[in-house]
C-alpha cells in the first residue's frame, strides 16, 4: 500500500499528530528517517514529570533531584533541536522545587520566547509548600504568546518589571501567588488583546489570602469569557465599564465589597451572554431583587448562595437551564420572559412564577 503521508504538507501532518497522545507520536520516530525528521520538527511538546512514591520509590528528599536528572538529560534536546516551537505545556509536581529545577525552567523558558511560542501552559505545583517557582521577566514580553496558562507559579512584582503580551488572548492564572498590589493590573493593562481571562486566588496565610481584582477597562470591549475565583470585586473597578462581548461570567468564592455591585456588573454585560454562574460568593445579597434583563442568547443561569435575595427576575428569551441553592426558599423567582425553559435544578421552592411551573417543578432535584 503506497504511503501518502509523504505527500502532504508538512504543518497538515502536524495537525493530525495533534490528536494522538505525546507518547504516541514520539513512537513515530522509529518508523523511518522520514518519520524521524518529522518527529523532530514537531512544535507542539507536552510533558508530564510527576512524583509517584508508589511507582518510582522517590522519596521527600530525592523526588525533585529524580525529576531534575530526567529533564536534564532529555528536554534541553527537545528544545534546542527544533527550529520553532508552537506549543509547550509542562506538568511538573514534586515536594519543592529547589534551585537547581529552577535555574533550568528558567533557561527553558527563556529558549521558548525566542523560539517564538504562541501557547505556555506550566504547572508546577509543590507537595508541602506554598507555590515557589517565580515565573521570569521573559515570560511577559513574548509578543508572540497568545495563550499564557500558569498554575501554582509565584508571580512577583521584584522579577516582573515590565509586560508587553501585545498578541496574548488567554490569560489563565490558577492558585497562582501574585506578589505586587499592582503587579495584575500591569499584567492586564499589557495585554490589550486579552479575550479569555481567568483568575484563580491562592489561598493561602495573610495576605495572600485574597486577590483584588484590576480595572478591567483596557480589555472589556473584546473580553468573552470571565472567571474569576477566591477575589475581591470592588465597585471602582467596574466604574463605567461594558461588556459588549462578553460570552461567559463565572464568579466563584468571590467577595463583593460593595452593594447591589453584581447586578452592576450583569447589567454591563451585553447580548452575547450565554453562561452565567454565581457560585457560593459573599456580599451579593440582602435582602435585595436581582434581575438580570436583556440576554436573548443566555442558556444557562446558576446561582449558589447564602444571600437573602428577595426576588429573582430573568429576561431570557433562549434560557434553558436554570439552578438555584440557597438557604432562603422563599425567595420569588420570576422566569415568565423564559419560554423555552427546559430544566430547573437546586431548592426551587413554590414562589415560582412560570407559565409551566406546574411541569418545571416536577424536574427539580
Amino acid at each position: 500500500m503506497p504511503d501518502y503521508f509523504p505527500r502532504l504538507p508538512e504543518p497538515l501532518i502536524h495537525h493530525i499528530l495533534s490528536f494522538l497522545p505525546f507518547k504516541e507520536i514520539g513512537r513515530t520516530c522509529v518508523l523511518s528517517k522520514y518519520w524521524n525528521s518529522i518527529w523532530c520538527n514537531y512544535p507542539n511538546l507536552d510533558f508530564y514529570m510527576v512524583e509517584k512514591n508508589h511507582d518510582k520509590g522517590w522519596s521527600k528528599e530525592n523526588s525533585e533531584k529524580a525529576i531534575f536528572d530526567y529533564m536534564n538529560n532529555s528536554f534541553d534536546q527537545f528544545l534546542d533541536g527544533r527550529p520553532f516551537i508552537q506549543k509547550l505545556a509542562l506538568h511538573i509536581e514534586c515536594w519543592t522545587v529547589g534551585r537547581a529545577l529552577r535555574t533550568k525552567l528558567d533557561r527553558w523558558l527563556h529558549v521558548l520566547v525566542d523560539k517564538n511560542v504562541s501557547m505556555l501552559v506550566l504547572r508546577t505545583k509543590t507537595l508541602w509548600s506554598p507555590p515557589r517557582y517565580y515565573v521570569p521577566q521573559h515570560v511577559f514580553i513574548a509578543r508572540t504568546l497568545e495563550v499564557l496558562d500558569l498554575s501554582f507559579c509565584t508571580l512577583d512584582a521584584c522579577h516582573i518589571v515590565h509586560v508587553d503580551l501585545p498578541s496574548l488572548e488567554t490569560l489563565s492564572l490558577s492558585r497562582c501567588w501574585i506578589l505586587g498590589d499592582k503587579l495584575l493590573q500591569k499584567i492586564v493593562c499589557g495585554s490589550p488583546k486579552t479575550k479569555h481571562i481567568v483568575i484563580s486566588c491562592y489561598l493561602g496565610p495573610p495576605p495572600v489570602c485574597s486577590l483584588s481584582i484590576p480595572n478591567l477597562v483596557s480589555v472589556a470591549m473584546r473580553l468573552e469569557v470571565l472567571d474569576l475565583s477566591g477575589c475581591i470585586l470592588e465597585e471602582h473597578c467596574f466604574v463605567g465599564i461594558e461588556f459588549p462581548s462578553l460570552e461567559r461570567l463565572v464568579l466563584r468564592n468571590c467577595r463583593f465589597v460593595s452593594n447591589n455591585l453584581l447586578e452592576k456588573i450583569l447589567s454591563a454585560c451585553g447580548p452575547s451572554m450565554k453562561h452565567i454562574s454565581i457560585s457560593w460568593c459573599k456580599g451579593i445579597g440582602g435582602s435585595i431583587s436581582l434581575s438580570v434583563l436583556c440576554k436573548p442568547l443566555l442558556k444557562g443561569f446558576f446561582l449558589r448562595c447564602d444571600d437573602e435575595f428577595k426576588r429573582i427576575k430573568i429576561d431570557a428569551s433562549n434560557l434553558r437551564t436554570f439552578s438555584y441553592e440557597s438557604s432562603n426558599v422563599a425567595c420569588v423567582i420570576d422566569l415568565t420572559c423564559c419560554p423555552n425553559l427546559e430544566n430547573l435544578y437546586g431548592r426551587i421552592g413554590k414562589t415560582l412564577n412560570h407559565p409551566a411551573s406546574a411541569l418545571l417543578l416536577h424536574h427539580k432535584i
